[in-house]
């Protein structure tokens, strides 16, 4: 086995300053030591040892691998169990706080999680076969966390021209592959989901031709919402769906198609207080469903479903206990016991709740959750990677490093059983069913709107309230790493340089350092607006303290911007819609699955932004261009122009209208379907 060549740990310059990756000192932050070396490093740098983003302290080193990952290790090479207890025993001294060392000849292998994920490429291990990576080519390969990684010093292309340009081709072949009939329809429904369509189907696609809905094939998210319940009996959902609707934070609504016109809806609040208010004439329910009403008559039967008031999921099992309901499903079998839906859980016991809810061969499940950062090491990290597949990157259990940088990220089983309750946005390890949300929709928004080259800020911007996390006393881990509390310090960051990739003038790629107040305040416009909201009195006042807290900003002003960006609060972002179908190129980092997931293309109608917000600073660089490299405005352009015209064709009232009416057919077949009706659309 060959270990990896050490590196050198240069002391930062703070002046821009060009260096070479061809020669044999590499800088820590090179392509080399991002992906060919260890090609599965974690997203997130806090849990790595070595320099942070502003040059000072290492962070935190990660937790040692678990008993049960070096079980799974052991069998495959003695020489491999050996170099793993030389690294527990050298890096055992770094549990609180790693220091840099002069002596780089061991900085690589010190970090025990790179260590483990090289001997795991060196054996020949593949620890993602159970997410989709994809191929890639001799300079580059796209992994199983959704991450574009490179396996040579200096690719002779920008990663991000090579992603924009395989979003184009992915977009137009999406768009020319699209169902022309029901036959066709049917068809790629089957060869897609290896069954046939719900009943009803052949009225919804009708309806769909009628609005004009183009993406007819496109609802694999809502499918992988859907299969799992396929296990279940009939009764059972209709017994569960009756069984959440005790909770007092949902609304029921019912569908009938033999009411008369108009009256085929009727929703009623779980709330005690509320239900005499019923029939709910108003709130987020009433806002998706009462479009429907039109095609309620066409609906194959009558049912009802239960729909959570909260802002994010309700219901959380183990991967092995989805897992073992979607095998079912796909081998048209149902579940004939209640309890914990037939799943037998075998994973070892002292397996903790997050590693549960990953699968075997996750690096969650490897190497169990990493502690939280140390006081004020939720600093930006440096850059490792840019996002090819946005729903992959918010899997935790393959991007491990994002873990405490997002609440969404720490979510632990909850449920013994599979509920179907309706959300307004999940997170990837949530088992819940998801409704369209129409929050903040306008056909059109008012306010001055100017065209992108018209735009005077080219910095990026975002503004917004102190939501994200319960901001109580002993939960600081969780609330200083939110999204938002972590953005308004990067607003803020002045201190130390950073390193940034440029696509030189002369041809080819660099790294140069950049003093990062430079860069902030070139780029960056962010910041948290009004005051601390949802917070303990005394966080309350901490937060005053540690945030400046700015003015709100309106949505003419922020228009003014060529660069927006989209961050989760509490929930689910109810702006995006509204930033996409302006002129300006919108950034989205976020945690939650929402029905455009599988409909919109990245690099090509947004920019997708890691939740550890490391490559910012790399993609403002690439469109803007600092002194001596290349610019990429027209690429810029041309994505703000593509956002706008999805926006304009594909997020209409008639697609949502039209994407709710194919999840409700999905859902009156779960509900109403029996051993002697399959509730099947039959050719």
């Amino acid at each position: 086995m060959v270990l990896p060549e050490p590196m050198s740990s240069p002391q930062l310059k703070y002046e821009a300053s060009k260096r070479s990756r061809a020669g044999s000192q590499h800088s820590p932050l090179s392509f080399l030591t991002r992906s060919a070396l260890v090609p599965d490093q974690p997203q997130s740098a806090p849990f790595m040892y070595g320099r942070g983003s502003t040059g000072g302290p290492a962070m935190s080193s990660p937790r040692g691998v678990s008993r049960r990952a070096l079980g799974r290790l052991l069998p495959l090479s003695i020489a491999a169990v050996v170099l793993i207890g030389l690294l527990w025993h050298s890096s055992s001294r770094q549990d609180t706080e790693a220091k840099p060392t002069t002596s780089a000849a061991w900085q690589i292998v010190l970090d025990r999680e790179k260590a483990v994920a090289y001997l795991k490429q060196s054996l020949g291990l593949n620890e993602s076969s159970s997410a989709s990576a994809l191929p890639g080519g001799p300079e580059h390969y796209y992994d199983a966390a959704g991450q574009l990684r490179f396996r040579q010093i200096k690719p002779a292309k920008h990663p991000i021209s090579i992603l924009i340009d395989r979003g184009r081709r992915d977009w137009e072949n999406k768009l020319n592959r699209q169902s022309k009939t029901l036959d066709e329809a049917v068809r790629e429904y089957k060869r897609r989901y290896g069954r046939a369509p719900p009943r009803g189907f052949d009225k919804w696609y009708k309806y769909a031709r009628e609005k004009d809905h183009i993406l007819v094939d496109e609802y694999d998210h809502l499918w992988n919402d859907i299969e799992p319940f396929l296990a279940l009996r009939g009764p059972t959902v209709k017994a569960r769906t009756a069984k959440v609707a005790t909770d007092q934070n949902t609304v029921t609504a019912s569908f009938d198609p033999q009411a008369p016109a108009g009256k085929g809806l009727f929703i009623t609040p779980n709330r005690e207080t509320l239900r005499d208010q019923a029939p709910l004439q108003h709130g987020r329910a009433y806002q998706v469903l009462h479009p429907l009403e039109e095609i309620i008559p066409d609906l194959p039967v009558a049912f009802n479903m239960t729909i959570s008031e909260q802002d994010s999921g309700f219901s959380v099992l183990p991967y092995d206990h989805v897992h073992h309901l979607r095998n079912l499903a796909r081998g048209g079998k149902k579940t004939a016991v209640e309890d914990k839906d037939g799943w037998i859980d075998k994973r070892p016991r002292d397996d903790s709740h997050i590693v549960r809810m990953c699968p075997p061969d996750s690096r969650m499940a490897l190497l169990d959750a990493p502690v939280p950062p140390g006081v004020g090491q939720y600093d930006v990290p440096p850059f490792h990677s840019y996002i090819y597949d946005h729903a992959a990157a918010q899997d935790t259990c393959h991007n491990r490093g994002i873990y405490w940088y997002h609440s969404a990220g720490r979510i632990t089983q909850n449920r013994q059983e599979l509920l179907p309750m309706f959300v307004w946005s999940k997170a990837r390890s949530h088992n819940d069913l998801t409704i369209l949300a129409e929050d903040q929709y306008q056909p059109r928004y008012p306010g001055r709107d100017p065209e992108w080259d018209d735009k005077p800020s080219a910095k990026l911007v975002w503004r917004g309230s102190l939501t994200g996390s319960a901001f109580a006393v002993g939960n600081e881990n969780s609330y200083k790493g939110s999204p938002r509390f972590r953005l308004s310090h990067l607003g803020e960051a002045r201190s130390g340089g950073r390193e940034v990739d440029i696509e030189l003038e002369s041809g080819g790629i660099d790294t140069i350092v950049v003093p990062l107040r430079n860069l902030t305040e070139r780029f960056l416009d962010l910041a948290v607006t009004g005051r601390p909201i949802q917070c303990d009195e005394s966080v309350c006042e901490e937060l005053k303290k540690l945030i400046n807290f700015a003015p709100r900003m309106n949505h003419e002003d922020l228009m003014q911007h060529k660069y927006v960006l989209d961050v989760d609060g509490n929930g689910w972002s109810g702006r995006f819609h509204k930033l996409l179908s302006s002129n300006s190129l919108v950034m989205k980092s976020t945690m939650h699955k929402e029905w455009w997931l599988d409909r919109l293309t990245p690099w090509v109608h947004y920019v997708p932004v890691n939740v550890d917000y490391s490559d910012i600073y790399n993609l403002m660089v690439y469109f803007e261009g600092i002194e001596g490299s290349v610019p990429h405005r027209d690429q810029a352009r041309s994505i703000a122009s593509e956002g706008a015209a999805f926006a304009r064709a594909h997020w209409r009232q008639e697609d949502m209208d039209v994407w709710m009416y194919r999840m409700l057919l999905e859902w009156s077949r779960l509900y109403s379907r029996s051993d002697i009706d399959s509730f099947d659309y039959v050719d």
